[in-house]
């Protein structure tokens, strides 16, 4: 069985290009997370002050 070095190449890029749109999409979703525990402790800190 011959292996098609180039389509071995492919497939490894197409498997990397979405790890990184996944990774990417993962530091989105955290992002948006922080953000919104940031605004919470803002929240709470205000509470707290009064």
């Amino acid at each position: 069985m011959k292996v098609d070095g180039q389509a071995l190449v492919d497939k490894m890029r197409e498997n990397f290009a979405q790890k990184i749109a996944i990774s990417e999409q993962e530091i989105a979703m955290l992002q948006v997370q922080n953000d919104n525990l940031r605004h919470e402790l803002k929240a709470l800190k205000g509470k707290e002050a009064k």
